[in-house]
């Protein structure tokens, strides 16, 4: 028998930039400053905050965790053993995120005295009551998480081959988990709130067989039964073989089929339902956009076939060295997730068909209403009339709720081969590995009209290679990291996204038994070595296809007590 159990705390204060502003100011505002290339009457401003709040904002964050398992093992005879687990574990967190009361600010650039007004050119100008109203917004979330989970598995021989023995396991599980959150946003007065409380429980029985049916020849099977109280139950059937014909040489392969239900947080538990606005999306003419965020009592589970052939080789002649290869395929439906991401790509995405449920042009008040954001919150405004009488109708209203987006059928070819060579001096180690995409695939909502990915965003070749060596204590390693250029679709401007490569080194140095160390290390990472900036793109952030700090250095001590 064994119990671990363990407890956690984590505070972290994450310092973000200093906290921005921006909208339309008129000759009403006693500080407005014509200009001849602004405007006699009116313009818009963007602004930071920095000379009266500060360079930074400070976002808090406590997470607490703790947990407890038990196990057992017990030997029932000479060839049948138990295995016995539980678990329960609990977690906590709050998170706080300061931002600008949106309509505060609309309100003091609309001001039409000194001491109501705000002065976008000058902040230090403003009336202080007026700057401190525009600080009255945070969001402020708490979410309690239980699990708790109890396993069984009885495994042993029930036959004997001339090979070995013909080996079973069965077992049973039981889950659940429960999550209670809250969050709280807008006003500190007055801030719209959010509560959730859900919980799910599962059962299951599962069961696997190894056969080795003769001395090169191994087969396995796998079943598994899940029963969910709230999406249904599914089994889940695996079958794989390992043949060695020769020394040195396996060929191996599998197929099967996997559920994954999707998580309270993204069904009856979400708790981020809420409007937000905003004015950095590219391509936009300058206008804001609103997006609706939550979750989607109505997901699916995702559901996947795969199947994969494969080899390796380590040769009698240098058995330092190891070379793999195998090949997927994978056809996955229902996949959960959000169409928000690809809008940050500009005008593009909006003529991607792809994305064509999850957007309305110019839409009315109305029309944001009917599209799902009636009744809900909107972040640092009291209410979406307000936001649309001050700054009028977005460019678009996006649906940022998650759903069942579709099917993906992807093959490819996985690699690696490696060299781990002991030396006189210690040893040589050298590594390629990676993947190569054949196809990818993607049709939304399962219509059977897919759109090739491999023309529109993904890259076929990545991969990694590493050349290092040890030496007494001091271990030395250079990798190379490519990732595949691409072609885009629907963007005028530019049809091919380059690839990216980077070299990184890393240095290790061996403090075992030195001083009062009976075991440590002491470490140098240099990242981007050749400080490469990411492939450019037109859209978006202006990068594409990775993205990097520059060169960084990183120093540390590894140790254990």
């Amino acid at each position: 028998t064994n119990l671990n159990a363990y407890y956690s705390r984590r505070d972290t204060k994450n310092i973000a930039a200093t906290l921005a502003g921006n909208g339309a100011i008129n000759n009403t505002n006693p500080f407005f400053i014509p200009g001849p290339t602004r405007g006699t009457t009116g313009y818009n401003v963007a602004f930071n905050f920095a000379p009266v709040f500060g360079n930074t904002v400070t976002q808090p964050q406590r997470f607490d965790s703790w947990g407890l398992t038990p196990t057992a093992d017990i030997k029932l005879n000479a060839n049948w053993n138990m295995r016995l687990m539980a678990n329960y574990g609990h977690s906590w967190n709050n998170t706080i995120e300061n931002a600008i009361n949106g309509g505060n600010l609309a309100a003091a650039l609309a001001g039409t005295t000194t001491a109501t007004a705000l002065n976008p050119y000058d902040l230090k100008q403003t009336n202080p009551t007026v700057l401190a109203s525009l600080l009255d917004n945070r969001n402020y979330a708490v979410a309690k998480q239980d699990m708790a989970e109890a396993r069984a598995v009885i495994d042993g021989a029930i036959a004997t081959l001339p090979a070995g023995d013909v080996r079973v396991a069965i077992g049973a599980e039981f889950h659940w988990e429960r999550i209670d959150a809250s969050i709280a946003f807008g006003s500190n007065a007055a801030p719209f709130r959010n509560a959730v409380k859900a919980s799910r429980a599962v059962k299951s029985l599962f069961g696997e067989v190894f056969v080795p049916v003769f001395e090169q020849l191994d087969l396995t099977g796998s079943v598994r039964y899940d029963h969910y109280n709230d999406v249904g139950g599914t089994t889940n059937p695996k079958i794989g073989f390992t043949f060695r014909p020769v020394s040195g040489i396996s060929l191996r392969g599998n197929f099967g089929t996997s559920f994954h239900a999707p998580s309270l947080a993204d069904t009856v538990g979400a708790v981020d339902a809420r409007v937000s606005h905003g004015f950095f999306f590219p391509g936009t003419n300058g206008l804001h956009n609103i997006w609706i965020s939550g979750g989607n009592a109505n997901l699916k589970p995702e559901t996947a076939k795969t199947w994969s052939l494969g080899g390796d080789i380590i040769p009698a002649f240098l058995p330092a060295l190891r070379i793999s290869a195998t090949y997927y395929n994978i056809d996955f439906t229902d996949i959960i997730g959000t169409a928000f991401g690809a809008f940050f790509g500009g005008a593009p995405a909006y003529a991607n068909p792809e994305n064509a449920r999850y957007f309305i042009l110019n839409p009315t008040l109305a029309q944001v209403n009917s599209f799902g954001g009636a009744g809900l919150g909107v972040d640092t405004w009291s209410s979406l009339a307000s936001l649309y009488s001050t700054f009028g109708a977005p460019y678009a209203v996006l649906d940022a709720r998650r759903y069942n987006r579709g099917r993906l059928k992807q093959e490819g070819i996985d690699f690696d081969v490696s060299l781990n060579q002991p030396t006189e001096f210690g040893s040589i180690q050298a590594r390629v590995g990676g993947t190569y995409t054949l196809k990818r695939k993607t049709s939304e909502t399962n219509n059977g009209i897919y759109i090739d990915q491999l023309q529109n965003g993904t890259g076929r070749l990545n991969l990694t290679s590493s050349l290092g060596a040890s030496v007494g204590r001091l271990t030395a390693r250079a990798q190379w990291s490519r990732r595949g250029g691409y072609p885009i679709l629907f963007n005028p401007l530019q049809s091919r996204v380059a690839s990216y490569n980077v070299v990184d080194l890393y240095f290790a140095y061996d403090l075992k038994n030195i001083a009062f160390l009976k075991e440590a290390q002491l470490t140098l990472n240099v990242d981007n070595v050749f400080d490469q900036d990411p492939p450019f793109l037109t859209t978006g952030s202006g990068y594409g296809n990775g993205s990097t700090f520059g060169r960084l250095f990183q120093l540390g001590v590894r140790t254990r007590f």
